[in-house]
């Protein structure tokens, strides 16, 4: 019995049980908050596309700008059984980052199999690396993931197939399909430029004239240089319809020197970015919960992984080996030659599609690519700095206060990735009580309607205009036919917008996004104002003016997105609202679970409906049931249905003391739809039924300007 636990904590207090500790930290970092999030941005139309055109038309989707792309996803849908659920996708996302982080593992072990310290602390590093905080856009970012492992993987082959010759043709073709594969992502196409240096490395310990040094590299090097100059020449020269145009050429051409500085100061921010703005930025304590179940849980998490990943450390160095120093002195010139040509060359397809790389916001996706060079070189800077490879006390007590505050870093990096999770657990949470605030506003839409809205102030990074039509079409429509969908969403202060020749009457509408057009018109059109407060709101001239519902509304000096709400809440038409279904479908309950609670906005929502087909009456009878419940509304102009109902239905009693209530409000939005309400009410009621008071609230109480 002895002997057996001896021999399990000698297993797992050894770098060989580092595959279980980078799990471990990937299903912390990444996996505690996968049954509260669903999909986000592109994630929605690629799950749309997949259950309304089948996983096997992924090919022809990505065919016009990255065909290799289009297999990996029925390979994946395969895998997973076909599954729609975010769930099941977040789960692979995990374990495709784990399965990245290990083959990170596998070819350091392989280039430098005397360093498992330092070859471990890497490979941690990059599981829990905070340059990179899009993880849960889980479908997209799984084929990247799968594309930056092959990526090491291949090398990792190259180097067997230099080491065992009779193994050469199994493993040396195997490492050019997956190393081509990696490159055409885009993402990692820099990377590829790393190789010829990695067989230099492996060739300079063989002892190799100089000539015989550049022969060797070429020879092994040769058939991936032909792979990479082939695609290049493909990318930027025969590829036309795609996102990111190659923009480089024509700046060199313009202003060459100004062009180069740009490249060079470009260059060394996004070194700084990945390897010291990303990591230093895990000490703001503003990217943390400051209050909830969260802000404990994050504290608690750090604590168990600082505690548990320094014993298994310490512990795992017990029975360390003094390495010469020769073998020092070549893993850190070895280590530092590779991570800084690693990080210069990961941008390069970045740069030249003009792409603007950051550790800040949405643009962090680019430093995915840094992701191996950063890692490298923050440990090679610890192991410079605390002298892991020495013998003696005190170098011992160096070597293990460094490894704690390697450690440190890697705890508080997993709370950041947690506390990255809660975001996207919140934004899940808003983006469902929209799209059930928009069934229950809409249930039915006349096919070949356009739905216009703007960003929320808030989380406008978190929506797309194609992804918003995807799960419109998912709800509303019976299915896809000769490619056309049924309806568009645009977002007008997007690029989305370029899209709309303008805003006049009757102009039509045509969008063809890669495999599927839409056919539409201007006056086919309903605006659809999503609020950071409040609920949903169908904005139009007549029952919802913009300026009588979105607070702080300018129309005095308007901007561009001003201008744009108020020409497309004019072209609304509130006859393309159905009252009922004309389809089977509704939101896809498999994404995004049963229907949410009846709350506030479900009332709401319905008694706008109401509201819109003159059933007064059910709009007063909502607002009982919903106050009954204790319920009220969100924002005060959430009030105008109720008002007009009570009057409409003869209770100008309840409908003068509401807006007596509101009068006393500081807010010129309400103030503005306050008088618009009772104005419109004065000019339909003028003939025999107008109460006395009705002029009396228009001039004395809200003190309207005629």
């Amino acid at each position: 019995m002895k002997k057996l636990l001896a021999k399990i904590l000698n297993t797992v207090f050894d770098t060989r049980f580092t595959p279980v500790i980078l799990l471990l930290l990937c299903l912390l970092s990444y996996g505690i908050f996968i049954p509260s999030t669903g999909f986000f941005i592109d994630d929605w139309y690629f799950m749309w596309f997949k259950h309304f055109f089948g996983a096997l038309q992924f090919p022809a989707y990505y065919g016009v700008d990255r065909p290799f792309q289009g297999f990996f996803y029925p390979v994946a849908s395969f895998i997973l059984a076909g599954s729609e659920s975010p769930i099941v996708w977040g789960l692979f996302a995990v374990i495709l980052r784990w399965f990245c982080t290990l083959a990170l593992w596998g070819t350091l072990k392989t280039l430098w199999p005397k360093s498992n310290l330092q070859n471990s602390l890497v490979a941690i590093l990059a599981a829990v690396f905070p340059g990179f905080t899009q993880h849960w856009f889980v479908i997209q970012y799984s084929y990247y993931y799968a594309c930056l492992a092959f990526f090491f993987l291949s090398n990792t082959l190259m180097i067997k197939a230099i080491r065992e010759p009779k193994k050469f043709w199994i493993y040396y073709p195997l490492s050019i399909m997956l190393g081509f594969y990696s490159m055409t992502s885009e993402f990692f196409f820099g990377l590829e430029l790393i190789r010829p240096i990695i067989l230099y490395i492996e060739f300079k310990r063989i002892d190799q004239t100089f000539g015989k040094l550049i022969v060797s590299i070429i020879k092994y090097w040769g058939a991936f240089l032909v792979a990479f100059i082939g695609f290049a020449i493909w990318r930027f020269l025969f590829v036309t319809g795609v996102n990111h145009q190659v923009v480089i050429t024509n700046a060199f051409l313009l202003n060459p020197f100004g062009t180069m500085l740009s490249i060079l100061r470009s260059l060394f921010q996004s070194v700084i970015d990945s390897v010291i703005n990303a990591w230093a930025y895990l000490f703001n304590f503003s990217n943390y919960p400051q209050k909830g179940a969260v802000s404990i849980l994050i504290p608690s998490v750090m604590a168990a992984v600082f505690v548990s990943l320094s014993i298994w450390l310490l512990l795992s160095r017990r029975k360390k080996t003094v390495e010469s120093p020769m073998r020092i002195y070549s893993w850190r010139r070895e280590g530092l030659l590779l991570s800084i040509a690693s990080l210069i060359f990961a941008g390069i397809p970045f740069l030249v599609a003009g792409l603007k790389i950051d550790y800040l916001g949405f643009n962090n996706r680019f430093l995915l690519a840094y992701l191996f060079g950063s890692c490298l070189l923050i440990v090679l800077i610890f192991d410079f700095i605390f002298s892991w490879t020495r013998s003696g006390v005190l170098p011992s007590i160096l070597r293990a206060s460094g490894l704690l505050v390697c450690t440190l870093l890697v705890a508080v990096a997993v709370g950041y990735q947690i506390s990255n999770a809660n975001f996207y657990k919140n934004v899940w949470i808003r983006q469902k009580e929209l799209f059930w605030q928009l069934d229950w506003r809409i249930p039915g839409l006349q096919p070949g309607t356009t739905l216009f809205t703007n960003s929320p102030d808030s989380e406008g990074d978190m929506y797309s205009g194609n992804a918003l039509t995807a799960q419109l079409d998912w709800t509303y429509s019976s299915g896809v036919i000769n490619r056309q969908v049924d309806y568009q969403f645009i977002i007008l202060d997007s690029g989305q917008g370029k899209l709309i020749e303008s805003l006049d009457k009757n102009v039509p509408i045509y969008i063809d996004f890669r495999t599927y057009v839409f056919r539409g018109n201007t006056s086919q059109s309903i605006y659809v104002n999503l609020p950071t407060l409040g609920c949903l709101r169908i904005l139009d001239q007549n029952l919802n003016p913009p300026e009588t519902v979105i607070w702080n509304f300018n129309f005095f000096q308007p901007t561009q997105k001003t201008r744009n709400i108020l020409a497309s809440t004019a072209l609304t038409d509130l006859n393309l609202i159905l009252n009922e279904k004309i389809s089977q479908n509704r939101p896809p309950l498999q994404i995004l679970g049963n229907e949410i609670s009846h709350t506030w906005c479900y009332f709401f929502e319905k008694a706008e409906l109401a509201r819109q087909f003159g059933e007064y009456e059910k709009v007063i009878s909502l607002l009982d049931e919903a106050t009954s419940k204790g319920y009220t509304p969100l924002v005060d102009t959430e009030w105008y249905p109720f008002i007009d109902a009570f009057a409409r239905t003869g209770d100008w009693q309840n409908a003068e003391l509401i807006t007596t209530r509101l009068a006393s409000r500081d807010d010129a939005t309400l103030h503005l739809g306050l008088c618009y309400l009772w104005q419109k009410l004065a000019k339909d009621f003028t003939d025999s039924n107008s109460p006395r008071n009705t002029t009396e609230i228009i001039n004395t109480i809200l003190e309207c300007i005629k």
